[in-house]
Order: structure tokens, then sequence, then C-alpha cells
């Protein structure tokens, strides 16, 4: 049996059970953000009878709302019900929309405190002489701001007086009971209703999901239908099921906010924080499946912990060259966060005395040598929901005994630098080797500033070591585009190189700004050696970009530990994720 049904509904009715809360919002949709312009274009749509989008509702068992829900923005709150009969999902933006127009009532917000007009009596002069858009006759002023009088003066009639035909022809008959004129009157009492038909007879077609349905199954059902553009997150989910519950998630993730630094991760994906609670409760970090599987003692216990998780591994990862303090550009993968701060609260790693070097020494290589694995093997890119829970329990033994390696460590990466030279700063693996960069803490060229991304180097870019648009008719485009041809300076470096020949801006520096010997040693820190050092004067791109991937994948090997198999071009199996 299906568990949804679809049926149309007509606007009106749909607008009445707003105002009287049968119909209401669940608590993680957005706010009402249309502007005045788009209400106009979907009050043309309709009455031009043109289809306007389905409708996604949710039912609501009254014995047990599985999610908290508000009133529609512009209802009356002292309608709403003890328990609604339905939740709209999709739609809230259309349905906002008309209820604003139509039904007007107190507003929440002063600067949409506007109430919309039909202007009749330019309708009927221009009524079969010119083609015309029903939106072209909505006024919209300020709310209460037109005297009756006015109305009637200037040929005004409120939308509220539209919801049905009755109140219609009785806001027909006010105009008319004064001074009626015979002609004006004939077009609002027969031609003004055939043209107003679409919009008293439309329907929207609804679907709507039986009440019995999961959480998970209805985050996916909303991230296919949705028509908004915005994809609903487990997250908004969880706020919506534990608000009933008495724990404001919204307000609890605005708190863990104020920290700068988890800002911009959370800003990024909210779920991460949710997974690494299910982590730690020992259930399935699904993203579609939190809002099933977590329960109120799940956030109780682990809320406060998975924070302090996150913010340890903020600084472990800033130790190997990501840089995440300041930004998220450098990470590979996302799914590393809420797995290495689950595991810094199973492994109490956080609370280690910093004297314990050896044990905190361990974790810090494993941490690193994982981290560069996963990403040089392009690990993360596909199942990544059905990997972490597994690789969860892996890394935790492995910490705790190093002849259980996960699997990823013991089968490593696959190298062939020809293939290799065509990944771009971009990729997985691009994001890994500008960390391992940025990890050495690298010179800029022309100033003494460090440079790289991280809160404690000076504002860099990444630029093109051979400059592309200087070598781009003499080299493989794709080739200069390597990320074994990127490094990092400062834009005052850039405006010195900008698309000079490598061997012009190597003697401008040796020149005028450091010794050859000075910036030889500046050159190691970006991963540069003697041999790329004299390909730079030579301009020898070929030479250069496959010395230093050498030079690269050494520095994987000794520096994290990444097992590397090299294997020819037959085998290798190139990864497009960009």
């Amino acid at each position: 049996m299906a568990d949804f049904t679809t049926k149309p509904k007509g606007l009106f009715d749909l607008l009445e059970d707003i105002d009287e809360g049968k119909i209401q919002l669940p608590q993680f949709q957005r706010d009402f953000k249309w502007g005045q312009n788009k209400v106009k274009k979907l009050l043309n749509s309709i009455q031009a009878g043109y289809p306007a989008g389905s409708l996604l509702f949710l039912e609501i068992d009254p014995n047990d709302s599985k999610l908290s829900y508000r009133s529609f923005y512009f209802s009356d709150a002292s309608k709403k019900l003890d328990e609604p009969k339905f939740l709209v999902l999709d739609g809230q933006q259309r349905l906002t929309s008309c209820y604003y127009a139509f039904y007007n009532n107190a507003a929440t917000c002063e600067s949409k405190e506007k109430s919309f007009y039909l202007d009749y009596g330019n309708l009927f002069k221009s009524y079969g002489k010119t083609d015309f858009a029903f939106e072209d006759f909505i006024i919209i002023k300020d709310r209460d701001s037109v005297a009756a009088k006015t109305l009637r003066e200037k040929g005004w009639l409120n939308l509220t007086n539209l919801k049905t035909q009755k109140d219609y022809y009785n806001a027909v008959y006010d105009i008319n009971k004064n001074k009626p004129d015979e002609t004006l009157n004939n077009f609002l009492l027969t031609v003004l209703p055939d043209y107003l038909d679409n919009l008293f007879k439309y329907e929207f077609p609804v679907v709507e999901l039986d009440k019995n349905l999961s959480l998970d199954a209805v985050c996916k059902i909303f991230e296919t239908i949705n028509t908004t553009g915005l994809k609903l997150s487990s997250f908004d989910i969880c706020v919506a099921k534990f608000m009933r519950q008495g724990i404001d998630l919204r307000e609890m993730m605005e708190e863990v906010k104020k920290n700068d630094v988890l800002k911009n991760i959370f800003d990024q994906d909210e779920n991460l924080l949710l997974q690494a609670i299910a982590l730690l409760a020992r259930k399935s970090p699904k993203a579609n499946a939190l809002p099933d599987n977590l329960n109120v003692d799940d956030i109780k216990e682990w809320w406060l912990k998975a924070v302090q998780g996150f913010e340890f591994t903020v600084e472990e990862l800033d130790k190997i060259g990501v840089g995440i303090s300041k930004n998220t550009q450098l990470l590979p993968y996302a799914p590393v966060l809420p797995l290495f701060s689950a595991l810094a609260v199973r492994t109490n790693i956080m609370n280690e005395p910093k004297s314990n070097t050896l044990v905190i020494g361990r974790y810090e290589d494993k941490i690193r040598q994982y981290f560069y694995t996963t990403a040089c093997a392009f690990y993360y890119t596909e199942g990544t929901d059905a990997k972490i829970g597994g690789n969860y329990n892996e890394l935790f033994e492995w910490i705790n005994d190093d002849t259980k390696k996960p699997p990823v460590i013991v089968t490593g990466v696959q190298w062939n630098t020809e293939k290799m030279l065509h990944y771009t700063k971009d990729s997985a693996f691009g994001k890994a080797v500008l960390c391992l960069i940025n990890s050495e803490s690298p010179e800029d060229f022309y100033t003494t500033s460090t440079v790289g991304n991280g809160t404690d180097k000076a504002e860099s870019q990444l630029h093109h070591i051979f400059p592309k648009a200087q070598y781009r008719d003499k080299y493989d485009e794709k080739k200069l585009n390597s990320i074994f041809n990127f490094t990092f300076i400062t834009s005052e470096s850039n405006n010195h190189i900008k698309d000079n020949k490598t061997c012009d801006y190597i003697q401008e520096i040796t020149t005028k700004i450091k010794t050859e010997s000075n910036l030889k040693e500046l050159l190691t820190k970006h991963l540069l050696d003697k041999d790329c050092y004299k390909y730079l004067k030579n301009e020898d791109f070929e030479n250069f970009v496959t010395t230093r991937a050498e030079l690269i994948k050494e520095k994987l090997i000794n520096r994290c530990g990444v097992v590397i198999n090299t294997v020819q071009d037959d085998v290798f199996e190139y990864h497009d994720e960009e």
C-alpha cells in the first residue's frame, strides 16, 4: 500500500484551513521570504489557471505527532489547534503568499503589513482593448491606509473580498449602493466574475504523506519533491522532533556557533554534530536516519562532549595543515570531522595530560596517516554514510592496538605520476597536497610573511608557479592546472610575479629580495628542491612538475605514513570528482 495519496484541493479551502489552524508548518520550515513582486507573479499565474506546482503535506497523528509545529506567518496564532491535521513540507511560500494577499490578518512583521487591492477601475477601462496581465491591476499599499471612500473613488477592491464569490458580490453591492454606474455595474456583475473564475475555482495538487511514515522517509521524500531549492537537512527534522520533547536544538546550535571556528564548520553542515553524537551513542550516523535513530537521552548525554570533540579535532587538524580554525577550504572530506571528534571523546585523548607526549604523539600520527590516506585515495567520494560507522570502530581499535590497522590504511594509495599530474587544487587529492604544503608553514616569495591557510598566517592566495597565462601556448593547460604547479603566496608576491616567466621572477627575487641560498631554503618549505629551482630558472615545466610530484610522494610516505603503490597506466584508477 502506498504511503501517500494525491488529491486536488481548492485554493480557498486550503486558505480557510490555514486560518483555522488545521494546516500548519513544521518547526524546521524556513521563514516566509517572498517579496511583493513574487506574490503578484503567483497571483497572476493562478488567475490565468496556470499550474503553480504541487504541495506536500504530512498527515498528523493526533495521538503521536513526531514533529513540533507553528502557525503560518500572518495567521492568527490564537486559532492554533491543539493538533493540526496536516503540516506543510513543501509549498509554504506559495500558501503564505496567497494567505497574505486574501486574508490580510494582523501581520507579525511591520515591513510586511500591506494590503492587496484589485484595481477594477482601470481593469474595466482596459478590458477587451489591450493585452494585459492580472498582476498589472494588483495594487499594494500599507495596511488599512486607504479609506473606504477613497477605495470607491479609485476603483480598488481589497482582495479579502475575493475569498468566495458571495464575498465578491457583497462587495459589489457596497460599491454600487450609493451612486451606481450602470456600465461599471454590469462589468462587475457579469464580466469580472468570469475573469476571476479561475481564481475562485483554482486547485493545487496536494500530495498527502501517511501519518505512519518514518522521519527518514519524510526527509528523503522532501529532498526529492521540494520545489524551493532548499535542502531539508536531518538537523531541521531533529529540531522539530526534539522541540516537542523540550529540547531546542536550534538554540543549542546557535550557542555552539558563538565559537567562530565551529560556526565555520556547522554553517556548512549542521548534521555533522548529530553524526558525531550518533557515533558516540553507537547508532548509525547515516544522515537521513538521524531523526529516527537519535533520542532525547542521546542529545542530553553526548551534545556537550561532541562539541568538545570538535574543538579538539580542529586543533589536531590545524597541526597537520588543514587550517580549519580559519575556514574549511582545504578540507577534502567533511565526514572526517564527526569521525575524529567522536574518536577524541571515546578515547578520552582530549583529556590526556600534555606531558604524556608518547600517547598524544601516537594518536596524532595515526590521525595524520588516516587523513592523508583517505584524501589521496578518494576514499569518501562515495558511500560516505555507510563507511564512517565502520571506520569509527576500526579507528578506535587501531588507536589502542598498532597491529589492527584499518583496511584503507593497509591498502594505501595508487600512484602513477603522469596520471596524477591531472589532479587539480579542487580535488580531494589536491586539497591534501595543499594541506601538506600548509603544514610546512612556508614563507612568502617576496616578503617575510608566513603564507598558507590558518589564523597564524598572512592572507594568502593560491598561484600557479609557472603562470598559466605565460605558458598556456607552450604546455598542456591541464598540466599547468595541476596541483603540483600551485603554492601559497601573498597578493604582493602575486603582483610581482603576475604572468612573468619563471626565470625572470626568480632572477628578480635573487637580485633584489633574497640571496640565492635563502631562496632555495625558502622553496623547500613549498616542497620545491634544488632540482625544481633549476627547472624554474630554465623554464623547464615538464621536469619541474614531475619532480615536484615525486617530492610530494616521498613526503606523503615519510612524513604522513601513507602507503604508496606505484602502478602502470592501465591499472591506475583516475578519480574524476571535480
